[in-house]
């Protein structure tokens, strides 16, 4: 399953997640501390630290397009990773305030 597998409104909310998770994060990336950008009709749409947001539990195994699920990531890790080894809690990504 991939993201173009997703209706309008399912990329819409992942669009939203993945801006909230973006400023969550401090602009970097979950799984590699990259510093990032959201995307803009000025930036490079295909450069590797350009801001996606990123099932922790990918939708092929069951994983949700909810808060708890979806991180920032840079397009090299989305594009790259396949089983992730840093699966951990994102309980702190929220619990700063």
């Amino acid at each position: 399953m991939s993201k173009k597998d997703l209706t309008g409104s399912q990329r819409t909310r992942l669009l939203r997640l993945r801006d909230a998770a973006f400023w969550r994060q401090n602009g970097k990336c979950y799984w590699c501390d990259v510093k990032m950008f959201l995307p803009t009709s000025n930036r490079h749409q295909t450069s590797p630290f350009l801001c996606t947001g990123d099932h922790i539990l990918e939708r092929s195994k069951g994983g949700k397009t909810t808060r708890e699920n979806i991180v920032a990531a840079c397009k090299l890790c989305n594009d790259t990773r396949s089983n992730p080894s840093k699966i951990q809690s994102t309980d702190f990504l929220w619990s700063e305030g």
